[in-house]
């Protein structure tokens, strides 16, 4: 769905692998026995997510987003794309859009910023995606990645709600690996880390395979005509899953079909759906439907209020280390609950899906050494309806490893054009524990964070500093361009 709000056509998507068109969430889940939440259908109270792809500033799209923040309701996320993904020819927010974004927050909304992923350079149908600077690998499409997530956080943070990975894999890896998913997770786990409470969505656009179930709180996993999703079937642990981790998006549906694509998407299990008359041809998102129909496929979405489901039991603290502890708590057996929502000091870090028997369990990652920390559960029931919290776990992670990772060696950088520059280094000696990553620092702030595997860099979309600047270096290109490697860990 990779598109803009600036005057350009809108590229069909295609399936990354295959023929159709197109948590972690702060922590892992196990799951101890198949979900079984009440069957998908009517019971389910859906949110519209809205793709608005259209510019506040001229008339049709600030009627638009003035829709999106008024009556007769609110959609529950709204993703904002400037120009697939923030300006990057600006270093100031664009407050027309700012504007915009606010007014639909203010009226109750969740805004989430388009990021294109490119399908990390490895798609299989047409020619690998590049990045800005024309690479192709997944190192350098990892790189923009994070740096778009954090420039959308540096111009607009007040204002986001989290992040919409477009252009997303749908295969586990090649050779029967998990490799893309893996990626995907920890894009989600970078998000999540760097800014706590965000909202991820991945955007592979078809069905996935059960490998991505964990590596975002969303997937959008329709994203076509009516006429398409007439044959459109999910996967089974799709159908068994939590309907809040499914979002699909159907265009060129009349007003009369569009009660039945609502109803449908309930019977496929999907907590978030947008559906529009609006046409694939030059860009299925660039409108909103009219009033009357938008009005009802509001009203189509929600269902009547359901009585909030038992409240948890406290979570038991497992496993716990500097970073990490393991968390479990009962299930509640057969009923109508559909997941758990965990929070860390009252900010949700991630869900698990309702199981009949046992135990839920849930891993809190990148946590900090030596630090308390209070942990909740939430149920949650296919209405959206959460429970009360359970009472809280209160944990101390551990201390951390005596010896810290060395000093990454025989740092180098180069410019590599007028607003990009190469850097690389030797690996850092494990100390108390192995290399994690590495993070890449300019003037002491966070711009990337590599894996250990990773030794050299590529960085682009920086400003170039004039040579009046008291930041040159005689043996380094200037500040502006010079982002080191400052620790391992």
């Amino acid at each position: 769905m990779r598109t803009d709000s600036r005057a350009r056509s809108w590229r069909a998507r295609t399936a990354a692998a295959g023929t159709a068109a197109a948590a972690l969430l702060g922590g892992s889940l196990i799951a101890t026995a198949p979900a079984a939440h009440a069957d998908p259908g009517p019971g389910i109270n859906q949110q519209v997510g809205v793709p608005a792809y259209f510019h506040p500033g001229v008339p049709s799209g600030g009627t638009a987003w003035a829709t999106l923040a008024s009556g007769p309701g609110t959609p529950g996320l709204t993703v904002v794309n400037i120009a697939n993904g923030p300006n990057f020819e600006e270093n100031a927010p664009n407050e027309t859009f700012k504007t915009a974004i606010r007014q639909v927050r203010q009226a109750g909304g969740k805004v989430i910023a388009y990021v294109d992923t490119g399908y990390f350079g490895t798609n299989t149908i047409g020619a690998p995606k590049t990045t800005r600077l024309g690479d192709t690998s997944i190192a350098a499409w990892r790189i923009q990645i994070q740096h778009d997530v954090d420039k959308w956080y540096r111009l607009y943070g007040p204002e986001i709600d989290g992040i919409f990975f477009d252009q997303g894999q749908n295969s586990c890896g090649p050779n029967g690996t998990n490799a893309y998913a893996d990626e995907y997770r920890a894009l989600t786990a970078y998000t999540k880390r760097n800014h706590p409470g965000a909202l991820v969505v991945d955007n592979p656009g078809i069905d996935i395979p059960q490998c991505y179930e964990n590596a975002a709180d969303i997937q959008v996993t329709f994203e076509g005509s009516y006429a398409d999703y007439q044959a459109f079937t999910p996967p089974q642990w799709e159908l068994d899953a939590d309907p809040a981790k499914f979002w699909h998006l159907i265009y060129e549906t009349t007003e009369a079909q569009m009660p039945s694509a609502v109803a449908q998407s309930k019977q496929k299990n999907a907590g978030t759906v947008y559906v529009t008359p609006d046409q694939l041809d030059p860009n299925p998102w660039d409108s909103l439907p009219g009033s009357s129909y938008w009005s009802s496929e509001l009203a189509a979405a929600k269902v009547a209020p359901t009585t909030a489901p038992a409240t948890p039991a406290q979570p038991t603290a497992g496993t716990t280390s500097a970073t990490s502890v393991q968390l479990s708590w009962p299930n509640a057996g057969p009923s109508t609950v559909a997941g758990y929502d965990v929070y860390r000091d009252g900010v949700r870090i991630g869900s698990v899906p309702h199981r009949t028997t046992g135990t839920s369990q849930f891993t809190a990652t990148d946590l900090n050494p030596s630090t308390a920390y209070a942990f909740t559960v939430r149920a949650r029931n296919d209405a959206g309806v959460l429970s009360a919290a359970s009472p809280a776990r209160n944990v101390t992670t551990s201390a951390p490893g005596a010896n810290a990772p060395g000093v990454p060696g025989s740092f180098t950088g180069a410019t590599a054009g007028p607003t990009s520059v190469q850097l690389s280094w030797t690996a850092s000696t494990p100390g108390s524990a192995a290399v994690e990553a590495y993070d890449i620092y300019q003037d002491n702030a966070r711009m990337a964070t590599v894996p250990a595997s990773q030794t050299s860099a590529r960085l682009g979309d920086m400003t170039p500093v004039p040579p009046t600047r008291s930041t040159w270096s005689p043996a380094m290109p200037p500040v502006g361009c010079r982002r080191t490697p400052r620790r391992s860990r």
